[in-house]
């Protein structure tokens, strides 16, 4: 029971960061090319209760004056609190949860979780399949019986 369980649980994180970082593939992407609409992201709050890095919060505003979010959280930079960074909004003027700072960071860490999902995910679906084709069979042939 307790091998089940583990493998249940093994399962059940690696769906959860598979769910949380798929959905972050494409605006991690977009963000690594420098697309969307650029601005400036204040830090208004930082979170360093987790395990982890720290996340910060804060307030972003477009270059063009377009969108203006607050409370929402920065991806793949950080800054002290009171400080502004140039960060870029993914989206059609729905608000968001996170703004994207520009360059590859996003995107590398986002990866970091979808492997670690896949392997929490596989981990347990390897062992059944292992465990399956290894499995002891009968002898058979004429080497079969004792003598």
């Amino acid at each position: 029971a307790g091998a089940a369980l583990r493998q249940i649980i093994f399962l059940a994180v690696g769906c959860f960061l598979l769910w949380f970082s798929l959905g972050q593939i494409g605006p991690t992407w977009n963000a690594a090319y420098g697309l969307g609409a650029p601005g400036s992201f204040t830090v208004m709050t930082e979170d360093c209760s987790g395990r982890g890095p720290c996340h910060h919060y804060g307030n972003f505003a477009s270059h063009d004056g377009r969108y203006s979010f607050n409370d929402v959280e920065i991806v793949g930079d950080s800054a002290d609190v009171g400080s502004s960074i140039t960060a870029l909004y993914e989206g059609n003027g729905e608000t968001p949860g996170t703004v994207f700072a520009p360059g590859w960071k996003g995107f590398i860490e986002n990866g970091f979780y979808v492997a670690i999902g896949l392997g929490f995910v596989l981990e347990p679906l390897g062992r059944s399949l292992g465990a399956f084709l290894l499995r002891r069979r009968h002898p058979s042939g004429r080497h079969s019986r004792g003598g």
